[in-house]
């Protein structure tokens, strides 16, 4: 798909897969620069060592702790996380369709209601977050992560 773009877009560029284990994930950012690799984009398990790792973080990363797109920057790295703007563009779009008398219309208000309970549950979650004291959050959030360590 990217390459296609790419290709119809006129653009030298390719885009490749590379997998890469958790243990080896400080060096294949450390290649980056000296391969002229233009950006990659991360998954789980690596968003939030990514954040650590990278010294430049876009604001969102920063205050997510995660980090989804590294962007080589003149032998600089750059860290962003798009995942919140994703899904906010996604859910606008869906919202607006909603509006539509188009055939997708109702799949829409499908997907949007199998959301809500979701979306309630954060939202309550973050409420009551939001009343505990800050060094008992970062308690929460660090035996989160050890969790998802181990989880695999």
């Amino acid at each position: 798909m990217h390459n296609a773009a790419y290709a119809a877009l006129g653009m030298n560029r390719t885009y490749a897969a590379f997998r890469v284990t958790p243990a080896n994930l400080a060096a294949a950012l450390r290649s980056i620069v000296p391969l002229g690799i233009v950006g990659v984009n991360l998954t789980v398990p690596h968003k939030q060592s990514a954040a650590r790792l990278i010294k430049d973080l876009s604001g969102e990363a920063r205050m997510l702790g995660a980090v989804n797109c590294v962007v080589n920057r003149r032998g600089v790295l750059r860290g962003d996380n798009t995942d919140a703007r994703g899904l906010e563009r996604d859910l606008r779009r869906c919202l607006a369709e909603l509006d539509t008398k188009e055939p997708g219309a109702a799949y829409t208000r499908e997907r949007l209601e199998s959301m809500a309970g979701f979306f309630e549950a954060v939202t309550e979650l973050y409420d009551q977050m939001k009343r505990l004291p800050t060094g008992t959050v970062r308690k929460l959030l660090r035996m989160g992560t050890k969790v998802r360590k181990k989880a695999g």
